[in-house]
């Protein structure tokens, strides 16, 4: 509204050039000729002026700048909403996700045997707790006819609690959304906050890695959340400095940490907080915070304490993992983040416009501003110095970059009104840099979120490939397929009890002789991980990039076997029986010990647990 109360303040004099334009009263246009040319001349300017004006007469009564704010950011919260829960049900009743079922089977085995130890810290435990709650709530509203033959919760399939699990994450998606809009508020006062406030909840809401994020069981979403929150309250501690703020700075940055160890870095934005505050510097209430701070992870992560063992043991192979073992796929150079977050995770124009703000922002008012920018600039640079990068690491991080982002739109708006005397140009400007460069500013960002969420609503590449093998291939053949070893539910669905299935995975396949692979009859890859032997013949590719679908790129080879031949020869000997007691494992049987027979051919292969295991193939 400020840009139409600037209009209405144009004086009505007839001397002064507003009013020779008319834009106080059109009448006044044809009273002589040379104002009918003026009027001719800059007939756009005019229209472009008015319809603001003329509509914000007609909803003045009810368009007050609090109303108008509130309405905004409604609207603003229903698109987050609405673009979050495009694709929410992918993949169901399958999971694919990498990280899902590690956080939901822990949450349901806490529920159903009564154990709250998670009994796993590569991941703090807040997540899973909360998990556990909204599994419970909906366990407890969940009657329908459909499940109305169940009683116990442990009678009810997993594949259940993934949509109210997803649910919850994209909420707390949602509410960071409208945490940042009254961060940006409080930050820079009502008038020009408000403002700073809509556009970064504006940003924020159409960032494509956030939007995706908000769609799955992972912590990273509900880090983000206590982050933005811890950093409100120490933000409120170098405005002023009370004891409250203090403690909460604290507690929220310790449940930012029990939701991720990343987490746990923001703690320096209280810190810095209290030594750039203007108010009088009291340790007393530092000292409040600080010690809030494990309080915090131990409300979300108790059994740190009660198990610090295996707490140890998970917190110290999540920090070999990152620095020294590395990730298949996700090992990067150190400035990938910064690339991924120009090309696809933001967006290059919300990124360009955050570096502008940060840098305006540190000759505007470079304490505040220090206190703003201090944990996301030290996030980045700690995070890029891991090995591996994983862009959902990003999300504590994208609050900020929204405020930057939103920063940046005031601070050129600011720079150019006053560069610029002509009052027309002025008043255009306050339009264009305010509104209509906002609103172009998400156009690239806002389509790729709409479009990966329209992607996730298919079928994936890896069904498809399942169904085509069931559909296509002979009935009773052995049909081997790659996994990751970290994504063990990723996996073709195939009927066991239609064909042989041998899983194994893509480490395994790098180091299995050529004689191996004349165990199968047909293989299934993913050629992003594994390149096919060259006498492999292909029957069927499912490229996500083609399609449309979501997924990874699959191939059906036909491989060359020996089946036909009596083969008591061992094939194939495995120092880590990892291949039948993975497919053990994925049937869900008690013990890892299994015989899988084919009795066509009366092809025979067994595995027991924790011996060196060799594949045979027995006489028929």
């Amino acid at each position: 509204m400020r840009f139409i109360n600037l209009i209405r303040r144009i004086p009505e004099s007839k001397s002064s050039q507003p009013a020779q334009l008319g834009l106080s009263n059109p009448n006044l246009l044809s009273r002589n000729s040379s104002d009918s040319v003026i009027r001719r001349e800059h007939r756009g300017i005019v229209i472009f002026l008015e319809w603001p004006k003329r509509i914000g007469e007609k909803l003045q009564p009810f368009m007050s700048r609090r109303n108008l704010a509130a309405i905004l950011i409604l609207v603003i919260l229903s698109l987050a909403t609405s673009i979050r829960l495009l694709g929410i049900r992918y993949g169901l009743p399958y999971t694919f996700h990498t990280d899902e079922p590690t956080i939901v089977e822990r949450a349901l085995r806490m529920l159903r045997v009564g154990d709250y130890n998670p009994h796993f810290f590569n991941y703090p435990s807040l997540t899973i707790y909360l998990q556990a709650v909204v599994y419970a709530l909906y366990f407890m509203v969940r009657v329908t006819e459909q499940t109305a033959h169940i009683i116990h919760i442990v009678d009810m399939p997993n594949h259940f609690f993934y949509l109210p699990g997803r649910l919850a994450t994209a909420l707390i998606g949602v509410v960071t959304v409208g945490l940042t809009y009254f961060v940006g508020k409080r930050m820079y006062g009502e008038e020009k906050g408000t403002r700073i406030g809509l556009m970064a909840a504006l940003f924020l809401a159409v960032m494509p890695i956030h939007i995706e994020e908000s769609r799955w069981i992972t912590p990273n979403v509900p880090t983000g959340f206590f982050v933005l929150l811890s950093f409100y309250f120490a933000y409120l501690v170098w405005e002023e400095g009370e004891w409250y703020h203090y403690l909460f700075a604290g507690l929220s940055a310790g449940l930012a940490a029990s939701a991720k160890y990343n987490g746990l870095l923001v703690i320096i934005s209280l810190l810095i907080a209290h030594l750039l505050s203007p108010k009088r510097r009291d340790y007393a209430s530092l000292l409040v915070g600080i010690m809030a701070f494990p309080i915090g992870f131990l409300i979300g992560t108790p059994y740190a304490l009660i198990d610090p063992a295996q707490f140890l043991f998970g917190f110290r192979a999540e920090q070999i993992h990152y620095r020294f073992q590395g990730h298949q796929g996700a090992e990067h150079e150190f400035w990938w983040y910064a690339q991924y977050l120009y090309s696809v995770g933001a967006g290059q124009l919300l990124s360009l416009i955050a570096i502008i703000g940060f840098v305006y922002g540190l000759f505007k008012g470079w304490r505040k501003h220090l206190v703003l920018s201090v944990f996301p600039v030290l996030y980045f640079i700690v995070m890029s110095s891991f090995i591996v990068k994983f862009e959902r690491n990003l999300i504590p991080m994208l609050p900020f970059l929204a405020l930057w982002c939103a920063w940046g739109v005031e601070g050129v708006s600011a720079l150019l009104w006053r560069a610029i005397q002509s009052w027309r140009t002025r008043y255009s400007l306050l339009v264009l840099m305010r509104i209509i460069i906002p609103l172009v500013i998400i156009v690239h960002p806002l389509s790729l979120g709409i479009e990966y969420g329209l992607v996730l609503t298919r079928t994936d590449t890896i069904i498809m490939a399942g169904k085509w093998v069931t559909d296509n291939l002979p009935k009773d053949s052995i049909v081997c397929y790659g996994y990751e070893e970290l994504a063990p539910h990723y996996i073709p669905l195939i009927s066991e009890s239609q064909f042989v299935v041998l899983p194994v995975t893509y480490k395994q396949l790098e180091k299995a002789s050529p004689a191996f692979y004349r165990l199968c009859d047909y293989f299934i890859v993913n050629e992003q991980l594994f390149t096919p032997l060259p006498d492999w013949k292909l029957l069927q590719r499912f490229d996500p990039a083609t399609l449309h679908h979501p997924g990874r790129r699959f191939g059906i080879y036909e491989v060359p076997s020996d089946n036909s031949r009596v083969m008591d020869e061992i094939l194939e000997e495995f120092n880590d029986p990892a291949i039948l007691s993975r497919l053990v494992w994925q049937q869900g049987a008690d013990k890892a010990s299994a015989t899988i027979a084919e009795s066509v051919n009366n092809r025979i292969f067994e595995h027991s647990g924790g011996c060196r295991c060799s594949v045979f193939r027995s006489s028929a």
